[in-house]
């Protein structure tokens, strides 16, 4: 499993992981404290499939990593490349 995307901010610990074909999100109030909050199924997609402007996006990568989640939901962009969430 990688650490791909994190966020920490006054309502507690955001971390999103990557398990091949599947995105794992953890929250909890300190990094110690995390559960988790639920398993999405990656399926790439075509980047027109979704719009692409920064602005769109929330960003949390982490590691070296880029990690944006669609604001609508649904998608996450995952080192360039765009997933559908399932």
């Amino acid at each position: 499993m990688t650490l791909v995307g994190r966020n920490e901010d006054s309502s507690g610990v955001y971390e999103i992981h990557q398990e091949g074909a599947a995105l794992i999100t953890y929250t909890g109030s300190s990094p110690d404290e995390l559960q988790e909050l639920g398993v999405q199924q990656l399926r790439p997609v075509d980047a027109g499939s979704v719009e692409q402007d920064d602005a769109h996006w929330y960003e949390y990568g982490v590691n070296g990593h880029s990690c944006g989640i669609y604001e609508g939901d649904g998608f996450a962009r995952i080192d360039g490349i765009t997933y559908e969430l399932h």
